[in-house]
């Protein structure tokens, strides 16, 4: 499988790079608890790459597409549409939606 822009990410503050923290899947676990049925994420095998420490934003990875989500931190099944959930196509659409 060819690499892809996604895998040549680098993150910087405010965001905390997971890709290597042991813990990262209580991260995973709370997005895939606030997932209803009928979000577009429900299903998918989630990677999360980063953190947030501004607010409660996750970069993940669903196949080959990346996303943010922000987290409600509730514990439990959420309405759609949330967790919220950005599409993500290109480094210069991560920077531009985080302000950099």
């Amino acid at each position: 499988m060819a690499m892809s822009w996604i895998d040549e990410l680098t993150f910087d503050d405010p965001l905390w790079d997971l890709r290597d923290y042991p813990r990262r899947f209580v991260y995973a676990q709370e997005l895939a608890d606030e997932l209803a049925p009928d979000h577009e994420l429900f299903g998918c095998t989630v990677e999360v790459l980063a953190k947030s420490t501004a607010n409660d934003d996750l970069i993940v990875r669903c196949a080959d597409r990346l996303a943010v989500v922000h987290l409600t931190w509730s514990g439990k099944t959420e309405p759609s549409p949330w967790p919220s959930t950005t599409y993500i196509d290109s480094p210069a659409q991560l920077r531009e939606y985080l302000g950099w």
